[in-house]
């Protein structure tokens, strides 16, 4: 099992907050988490490496596909995976009226909305989502949530217990399950290039012990992916140790 932690803008782009502006060193709890001795993924030293770039919202706590892009590289890379190529990918504009979560808490609504952008074709991908229990099929980009306030759902159609991305002309093939938030909506699509089957296990809402259900899927690695503040506050990560 690997463990890779995802830090907040505010702690990427800490020069760019306001002076007196409150934070916290998430570094140092990224030290913490070492110790509990799981073979860390760095996403800390990847988005680090291109802070000057637009890798998160303005207007919303979640990376864009682009932070996206390259945590899925630092996740191949200690899976002793190929690297993605950005020349790979041709982004589509999906939305230029992109107003998430900081819109909605900060009061400050004089913002340019964001861009947001797909970068994964869906060509050979099959998406099956567990949102009631039975399985049903889906779709990588829900682009109905485009024209809702919550746009950020378009990503695998938001919040869910389970999701299994099959890819019939992936690079390596494997299973890969995540355990994970809601950042690994955006990440995922891009894991399938390199694996097979991605499996998307949300323990807020799903609580087989992840590993009984790796045992029953045939998986190959599992990688637990959470933002720092969800993974502090996340208390069905108990079910980890089950």
């Amino acid at each position: 099992m690997y463990l890779g932690l995802i830090p907040s803008a505010a702690e990427v782009w800490r020069d760019k907050l306001p002076e007196g502006a409150e934070s916290w060193d998430q570094n140092a709890y990224l030290a913490q988490a070492a110790g509990l001795g799981l073979p860390m993924i760095d996403f800390s030293a990847a988005l680090t490496a291109h802070a000057d770039e637009p890798i998160f919202y303005r207007t919303d706590h979640h990376w864009t596909s682009l932070g996206a892009f390259y945590g899925a590289n630092a996740l191949l890379e200690v899976l002793g995976r190929e690297s993605l190529k950005q020349e790979s990918f041709t982004p589509e504009i999906a939305s230029t009226s992109f107003n998430g979560t900081l819109y909605s808490k900060s009061g400050i609504h004089w913002l340019t909305p964001d861009t947001m952008e797909f970068w994964v074709k869906e060509d050979g991908l099959t998406v099956t989502s567990w949102r009631t229990g039975s399985p049903e099929p889906s779709i990588l980009y829900d682009r109905s949530y485009l024209t809702e306030k919550d746009k950020y759902a378009s990503f695998l159609g938001g919040n869910q217990p389970l999701c299994v991305i099959r890819n019939e002309n992936a690079r390596d093939g494997g299973k890969l399950l995540l355990i994970r938030d809601s950042y690994s909506d955006a990440l995922a699509p891009f894991l399938a290039q390199s694996f097979a089957e991605v499996h998307l296990l949300d323990p807020r809402y799903y609580r087989m012990p992840p590993a009984q259900y790796a045992a029953e899927n045939g998986i190959d690695a599992i990688c637990v992916v959470y933002s720092i503040p969800n993974f502090i506050t996340d208390r069905n990560l108990v079910f980890l140790a089950q």
